[in-house]
């Protein structure tokens, strides 16, 4: 699975949901927290369950983002690193 097809990761227990661009959902039992640390920097963490990939992301809000079609929360932990990345990114 080449990387740029990725949409956003999903944290599901003891495994993890790949959510493609096509809408395919792949199921992978590697944690969040090793995708974290394997993936570029395109992808961001939002939430303790979520990880996105910024390059597809579409209406973006302090508490939450959108991406293809769905609607994922920003947690309270993770939304200044969020903003800070995402302001960046729109700067650049």
């Amino acid at each position: 699975l080449e990387t740029e097809r990725i949409s956003y990761l999903e944290s599901n227990d003891s495994e993890v949901w790949i959510h493609t661009s096509t809408g395919e959902s792949l199921r992978t039992k590697t944690k969040i927290s090793q995708w974290e640390q394997q993936l570029d920097d395109r992808f961001l963490r939002i939430h303790r369950s979520f990880i996105v990939n910024t390059a597809r992301l579409g209406n973006c809000r302090p508490t939450h983002v959108e991406i293809g079609g769905t609607t994922i929360e920003i947690s309270r932990k993770y939304r200044e690193a969020v903003r800070r990345r995402l302001k960046t990114a729109a700067e650049a």
